[in-house]
């Protein structure tokens, strides 16, 4: 195994100890006070004294506190996650009603689990464009106590390898949105969307003679089945980004992700695809303290490019051409791009600690004068096989109207 991967696999395990231990932290000091009560009772010579009852008294405490701790692991046990059935469709049937009123609802038909998103054509068309400045205000923290309580829980049954620093979105991207208005971002850690987006359409039920519900995982994103706007939202909301590359001879490299994948594992994907990560945000802010948040988004894309096919993120020229709002993993906000590299398609490889990540490349042929055409053929045969994403899907067909808006012609690099 490369040295690569099992360094990511060691920083995985030390994330999901300190993800636990920063939620159990009174296993923690329970053992500690336990362990410390014991040295002391024993370092008492005479079993008497101020020493040894103090130690006594600590080692009471610690196993009391141990007891406790137990009982709730045993409670932990009894859990179980539910799914919310036609989560998605109530959100549609809630649109006209709701600030999404003049939004499209698009859903993977073919996916064996429920994969749904709302978009704006016309606020896609504007995206490429967009000047706003970013604006950063601190860090996402759950705020719900019983979330707080069962998240270790959550990480375990829902997955998740490594606690990377992401980037949340605040702010609404709407048409009505002014090119003027600063995108508010967060820094936010990955377990925690774990615990929040993608717990959004289950329930946490305690097993027992009469089932009872502990959590419910629509109420971090919806209002009486209504979505809730992302200043709203409890959810971590991290920015996923995607982005499809057509390489120098006309080809569209696509990966697939292994069963590890949160997201969509098992599921062809898009040629980089992941997600905002802090230091992408630090990257760009030194020398200067507002990024643009259009080069916050084509640097993520270009980097997951890069990250996960070989292809140089400076032999790419990247347009956004969509945005969606993820129903069926809490209305987690997703941006999509459209990248040309002068490089040759011989060049895609699999590289690094991606190979835990992405598991094959296919490409296809595009002719350069009827990319737009050929993209959304891949979209119409990619939605009949069940192991296509949403993402893939989603990312199709932005490019493609992208394309058919704005051609390709003068949008390509120079070699």
């Amino acid at each position: 195994m490369q040295s690569s991967v099992v360094r990511e696999r060691l920083k995985g395990a030390w994330d999901r100890f300190q993800f636990w231990a920063v939620h159990r932290w009174l296993w923690i000091a329970s053992v500690a006070t336990t362990v410390l009560g014991f040295i002391l009772a024993f370092a008492s010579s005479e079993g008497t004294g101020l020493l040894f009852y103090l130690g006594a008294i600590l080692t009471l405490v610690g196993l009391g506190l141990l007891l406790h701790e137990a009982r709730d692991a045993l409670r932990d046990w009894q859990t179980r996650l539910d799914v919310a059935s036609d989560l998605e469709g109530h959100i549609q049937r809630n649109l006209p009603d709701t600030a999404y009123r003049r939004w499209s609802y698009f859903q993977n038909r073919k996916s064996s689990e429920p994969e749904a998103a709302i978009f704006s054509e016309e606020l896609n068309a504007r995206l490429d464009g967009m000047t706003n400045v970013t604006k950063a205000t601190g860090r996402f923290l759950i705020k719900d106590r019983t979330l707080q309580r069962y998240a270790p829980v959550l990480r375990r049954r829902i997955g998740g390898r490594t606690n990377e620093k992401k980037v949340r979105l605040c702010t609404e991207i709407g048409s009505s949105m002014g090119d003027q208005t600063p995108i508010e971002l967060q820094q936010a850690a990955y377990f925690d969307s774990v615990c929040t987006n993608e717990f959004s359409r289950t329930k946490l039920i305690r097993k027992g003679k009469q089932d009872r519900v502990l959590l419910d995982g629509q109420a971090l994103f919806l209002d009486e089945g209504r979505l809730l706007t992302l200043d709203r939202s409890q959810c971590a909301n991290h920015i996923g980004v995607s982005t499809l590359v057509i390489t120098s001879d006309g080809r569209v490299p696509l990966g697939k992700q292994t069963e590890d994948s949160v997201g969509s594992p098992g599921k062809w994907a898009p040629t980089g695809s992941g997600s905002v990560d802090y230091r992408d945000l630090t990257d760009l802010s030194e020398g200067r303290s507002s990024p643009a948040f259009r080069d916050l988004l084509i640097h993520a894309m270009q980097r997951e490019v890069e990250e996960e096919s070989n292809l140089r993120a400076c032999r790419l020229m990247t347009h956004i051409v969509g945005y969606a709002r993820l129903l069926h993993r809490g209305g987690k906000p997703d941006f999509f791009g459209l990248s040309f590299s002068t490089a040759h398609s011989q060049e895609v490889q699999i590289k690094g600690t991606e190979a835990l990540c992405m598991e094959d490349y296919v490409d296809h042929d595009v002719a350069v004068q009827t990319a737009s055409d050929h993209l959304r053929r891949l979209h119409d045969w990619y939605t009949e096989r069940p192991d296509a994403s949403l993402i893939l899907l989603l990312n199709l067909k932005f490019a493609a109207d992208f394309l058919a808006n704005t051609g390709d012609g003068a949008l390509r690099p120079r070699s």
